[in-house]
Order: structure tokens, then C-alpha cells, then sequence
């Protein structure tokens, strides 16, 4: 035989032996193909519909921050404050007070409470999560009452014992009222900027503290609305009235005057008062009821509508008096409190004597009268002002000289940040299974959302996430992107460590490359790693609304990619146009594109090719070469209960 007819048999015959070899690969890879995809998605997280309703008016919003636990303790000195030892989980702007919105919160989580610091919205709520929805509900600050100074001088304890008349209540500690003043957001606005919560440091500006005594300037109606009772004191509001000019009151002491004290409020407190959230410990006063104020004429002996002109109405303020018990008072109370600063003798210290602001606020004309007690004495008082604000309305309106204005602020813009921190792990072998230790390319982040509520809309104005790169346990040289299915149109700017950042359009989003090679900044194998990326992206103007964001945000659609054409992601998130589908179902991976599984194993696998482990922001490195639940037990415990139990593993 020639030799080169010989080479041509040898030629066929392995031609023919690896086309062979070929289909019975085929054949026996087609079997594995039929295998049925896993549904497993290797969530840390759980997707929970937050219900808040707030008793705050249309166009008013509010701030708040959730907790995993409750974030209010009581300082020192008897106040309420917030905890710094934890972090809120997640956080929004509640609009109109409504808020319904689905979020995405660590799986492991099963109680909530929400905390405010607004001064018009409830301080605390707290909600069990069941069957997806956290229903808050409002509960007290605290179990126990501030506690107050109990000294009283002898000018206390020759006032008013319990008044000379005091209304009718209800079981609710309730007197009737007239209608509601329907205050417009604009006002309550207003006060909230001019007057902060005391631990936010700010000062109430001098012009606004103020004596409150007031002078009614002709014949008129009046009307005293409740606007705010942020106070854990069970505080008497009422006045008397004195037939001539304020002028005349200096020098006098209460004991030179011999008028009669009408109580407006026995129990001055709203039923939003944070303070009592116990049925029985509630009112049924609502923000802006409208209650009749009456004049005593001394010539009739009875209570009249119409105010005299040249009265002069002297506010009183009786800290702790009323026992909801038995609906009494405690004759001397804590301490008593005037709109006539040289009454208030429970100061020591001339200095600390003024305990009211007097101030108005214009709104398309009408203005505004408000008057506000601050209810502790001064040692340890926050002074904020803010403790009780109450509006007062007059018929004629001019009867009532408007005192100083508070400053217009214009559109309010009300803002929040929100915070989401997690680690990211990735296994850099698919779609063949790999060793599974999850230590590839190990990313931790931490991103802040901040919203905006301006002009009835609430908004994402930007986003500030730091991906650290914190451990690579791969000779690839991967590479880290972040594909975000948000509208490129949306975004105004993207910055990486302060630098324009370049991004190009995939679909209906946009890729990031993050890192270009991960062995490029740090090393392989060595833990204790941290290289920081900054990505500040800036968004346009009511571009995407808080609502459609909560499915966008971080740690938005994560992957690496090993080589050219391959992308890992975490299960089931799509892959980018730049991925080449001839990987998908091949080797262990079973992802149907069509019908929009993506990198999953086989009905039975456990464990996934990356996992997002949702609130934590430390991660014990899987040993190199074994599988992740070597390191973390509870990996394994987790997976094989169907993901229902011992969802906090990765937290031990």
C-alpha cells in the first residue's frame, strides 16, 4: 500500500472514531440538557409592602428611617433620643400621610420600627412582618413619662388651684369643638424649618420668642386650634382675661389681679401624641379642631362669646397637672408657665424666664397666629419651642395684630437618605460548577439613595455607592461591571473616585464597568484587602420617582467576567447583549433565556455561581478550594430547608 494512501485510511478512521466519540458526547449532554432548571434564587433578601399612614395633611411629607430594632432610648437627663449604636435598614419620604410601597430587606428581619423626627408626623411606629406586609402601627416613645422638675415656690402655690371653669370632656378627655381650621402644609412647613428638634442643635431665632400675651385689637369671635403636642407631660392649657393693655401687667403679680381662669385643654394633648399611645392615655383632639374661646364678663358673671376690644388674654400653661385617672388636678402641679414671662418664678435665672414663642405665618394672605410652650424648665429644657404650638383665630380677623412673620422658605423641599450595604460574592467557573467557595471576586458596598419631595412629587436625586474590592481568590483576571436598568435619559452625571465616568447603553439601562481587571488592584488570595471605588451618580429632576426606584437600587444587576462573551451573575438576574448565550445550558448551568431563568444550576443544586448576602458589611473569606458552607454551616441548614429557615446564617 502507497504511503500515502495509508496516511488517508489512518486519516478517515480517526475521523471517523471522533465523529463517533461526537454524537455519543452529544447524546449524552442532550440527557443532561432535560434536566430540569433550579428555581432556587439564593435571595438574602425579602421583598416586604411597608403600610404608614401618618395624620399629616395634603401636600405635607415627612422623613423617616427603619430599624430592625427600636432605635429610641432615654438619655441622662430624661430625654428621648435616637440610638447611634445601629443603622436604619431603609428609609423613605412619606407624602400626604400615605405611604404604601413594596421594599427589599434582609430576609432574616421579622419585626420593624419606623421613627420620624419630624415634628407633625407620629415618632414611632412598629410593625411584625406577615405574609410580605409590615402594617405599622404607632406605639410610645417610652413607657414612662420625662420626668420633670418637681419644685414649685411660693408663688405657685398661691395661683389658681383648678380653675374657675374648666369644659365638659368625654371619656377621651375631650372637649367639644367647632369644625377644623384646615391648616395648609405650607404653615406646618414653616414651623418645622423655624423650629427644629432640640438635639438637631439648631437655635430658635430670638424674634420668635416671644411673650405670647395677646390684645384684642376690636370686638371679635376667637378660636384656639391644637397644633402640636410633642410633650410627654400631661399638661392644662387656659388663659383668663385681663379688661386692659398689656402694658399694664408690669409689675403686677398674680396676686394683685382677681380674675377668672378658664381652661381650654384639662389634658393638652393631641391624639398623635407620641408619648401616649395606650388607648386609655388618648385624646381625641386632631391636629386644627377649632375650639371656642369664651370671655368672662365680670358684669353678666358668665362666660360670652364676644371678646371686649382692649382685652388682654394671659396664656397659662400648668406642666403634669391633670391625672388621667381620675380627672383631677395636682393643685401645685410640676411648675407653672405664663405667656407673662415674669410669672414663670419655677426659673431661677432671670435669663431662663421666657418659655413662649409668638410668631405668624403668611399663606396667599392669611396670616397665621401661632404661640408655642416650651414646657420644661430650663435646666433641662432642649429649647425648642415646639413642645406645644397652638393657632389662634379671630373674627374679625384684625382683631388679632399678626406678630412677627416667620421667614417664607418658599417650595418646601423635604430629604431623605437611604441606606443599603451588602457583600457580593462571585464564583468565576460557570457554567462549569466550580468549587463553589464563593471567594472569586468579593465586593462589599454601601450605597445612599437620597430622595426629594418637592411640588407634591418624591424623587431620586442621586445615588452615592462605594464598591470595595476586598478579596479575589481567582487566577482570572476578572473583570467587575454593574449593569443598571435605569433609563440612560434619567441620568444627569456619573462620577467614579470624583473622574467622568464612561458608561454605554445595553438595553434599557446602562453598564458601568467598575473594575477592568481585578488582579489589577488588589491580590490574589490575601484577605484584609479594600480598594474603594466612589460612583456618585446624579439623576435629573423627577426623573424616577421613589416608588419605581425601590426595584432599581443597589446593588443594582452586579457581575464579573472571566473571559470575553462570559458574564456571571447572580441567579436569575438577565445577563447584558454583551454576553454570548452559546454558554447558557452548557456544562452545570441550566438557564433558559426565553424564559427568563438565568444562571441557575439543576433542580437539586445547592449552591449558586453568586449571592448578594443583603445587610451586613463583614464576610468571613470561604476557605480556598471547598464550598462556602465549610466556612459558614448554616449555608448548608439554610439550603436545605428551601431557604425558609435560618436565613441570618451569613450574620454568624
Amino acid at each position: 500500500m502507497r504511503l500515502r494512501e495509508h496516511k488517508l485510511i489512518i486519516a478517515t478512521l480517526v475521523f471517523i472514531s471522533m465523529f463517533i466519540s461526537s454524537c455519543m458526547e452529544k447524546n449524552l449532554y442532550d440527557a443532561e440538557k432535560n434536566e430540569t432548571p433550579s428555581s432556587a434564587t439564593f435571595a438574602t433578601t425579602q421583598e416586604v409592602r411597608f403600610v404608614m399612614q401618618y395624620a399629616i395633611p395634603i401636600g405635607y411629607a415627612a422623613g423617616f428611617e427603619v430599624y430592625t430594632e427600636n432605635p429610641i432610648e432615654t438619655a441622662d437627663n430624661g430625654f428621648i433620643v435616637l440610638r447611634t449604636d445601629i443603622e436604619p435598614i431603609a428609609a423613605g419620604i412619606v407624602e400626604s400621610g400615605d405611604f404604601r410601597m413594596s421594599k427589599q430587606i434582609p430576609g432574616y428581619v421579622k419585626e420593624l420600627y419606623a421613627f420620624s423626627s419630624d415634628l407633625f408626623a407620629p415618632k414611632l411606629l412598629y410593625a411584625k412582618i406577615e405574609n410580605g406586609t409590615a402594617d405599622f402601627q404607632p406605639i410610645a416613645l417610652t413607657s414612662n413619662n420625662t420626668k420633670a422638675d418637681t419644685r414649685t415656690t411660693a408663688a405657685d402655690k398661691i395661683d389658681v388651684e383648678a380653675g374657675d371653669f374648666v369644659p365638659e370632656i368625654d371619656s377621651k378627655f375631650t372637649p367639644a369643638s367647632e369644625g377644623n381650621a384646615n391648616i395648609p402644609a405650607t404653615v406646618l412647613s414653616a414651623i418645622k424649618s423655624a423650629f427644629p428638634e432640640g438635639y438637631k442643635g439648631q437655635t430658635v431665632p430670638d424674634r420668635y420668642i416671644q411673650e405670647a400675651t395677646m390684645e384684642v385689637k376690636e370686638k371679635a369671635e376667637l378660636w384656639l386650634s391644637p397644633m402640636l403636642t410633642g410633650c410627654s407631660m400631661t399638661n392644662t392649657l387656659g388663659y383668663f382675661c385681663y379688661d386692659g393693655p398689656k402694658s399694664e401687667l408690669a409689675g403686677k403679680s398674680l396676686t394683685d389681679l382677681d380674675e377668672k381662669l378658664i381652661v381650654v385643654f384639662p389634658f393638652a394633648s393631641l391624639s398623635d401624641n407620641s408619648f401616649f399611645k395606650n388607648e386609655a392615655d388618648q385624646t381625641n383632639i386632631v391636629r386644627g379642631d377649632k375650639f371656642r374661646l369664651k370671655y368672662y364678663d365680670k358684669s353678666k358673671k358668665e362666660l360670652v362669646n364676644e371678646f371686649p376690644e382692649g382685652t388682654t388674654i394671659v396664656w397659662f400653661l400648668w406642666v403634669g397637672a391633670y391625672n388621667k385617672d381620675n380627672q383631677t388636678w395636682n393643685k401645685n402641679a410640676q411648675h407653672k408657665l405664663y405667656s407673662h414671662w415674669d410669672w414663670n418664678t419655677c426659673e431661677v435665672e432671670e435669663a431662663k424666664k421666657p418659655h413662649t414663642a409668638y410668631y405668624s405665618i403668611r399663606h396667599e394672605s392669611t396670616d397665621y397666629v401661632c404661640f408655642a410652650f416650651e414646657d420644661q424648665i430650663k435646666t433641662s429644657s432642649d429649647r425648642d419651642f415646639n413642645d406645644m404650638v397652638f393657632l389662634i383665630q379671630s373674627n374679625p380677623a384684625t382683631a388679632i395684630v399678626p406678630p412677627v412673620i416667620i421667614d417664607d422658605k418658599g417650595n418646601e423641599i423635604v430629604t431623605q437618605t437611604e441606606k443599603r450595604k451588602g457583600i457580593l460574592a462571585f464564583e468565576d467557573n460557570w457554567p462549569a460548577a466550580g468549587d463553589y467557595d464563593l471567594n472569586d471576586v468579593v465586593v462589599k458596598y454601601n450605597s445612599n439613595t437620597t430622595y426629594a419631595f418637592e411640588s407634591n412629587a418624591t424623587y431620586v436625586t442621586k445615588t452615592e455607592d462605594v464598591f470595595a474590592l476586598i478579596h479575589s481568590g481567582a487566577s482570572y483576571r476578572n473583570k467587575f461591571s454593574i449593569k443598571y436598568n435605569i433609563a440612560p435619559a434619567a441620568v444627569s452625571s456619573i462620577t467614579i473616585n470624583g473622574v467622568s465616568a464612561n458608561y454605554r447603553i445595553d438595553g434599557n439601562g446602562y453598564i458601568v464597568d467598575v473594575c477592568p481587571d481585578v488582579l489589577g488592584v488588589i491580590s490574589a488570595y490575601i484577605t484584609g484587602q479594600n480598594y474603594e471605588y466612589n460612583i456618585v451618580t446624579e439623576f435629573n429632576k423627577n426623573a424616577i420617582s421613589q416608588t419605581d426606584f425601590q426595584k432599581l437600587a443597589a446593588p443594582y444587576n452586579p457581575y464579573i467576567t472571566p473571559s470575553a462573551g462570559i458574564e456571571v451573575h447572580l441567579p436569575m438576574y438577565a445577563p447584558t447583549t454583551e454576553a454570548d448565550s452559546e454558554y447558557f445550558f452548557t456544562k452545570d448551568d441550566r438557564s433558559i433565556p426565553g424564559q427568563g431563568i438565568y444562571y441557575v444550576g439543576k433542580v437539586g443544586s445547592k449552591y449558586p455561581w453568586g449571592i448578594h448576602l443583603s445587610g451586613v458589611e463583614s464576610f468571613t473569606i470561604p476557605t480556598e478550594k471547598l464550598s462556602i458552607d465549610n466556612t459558614y454551616p448554616g449555608f448548608n441548614d439554610w439550603v436545605n430547608s428551601g431557604f425558609e429557615k435560618y436565613q441570618d446564617w451569613y450574620t454568624k
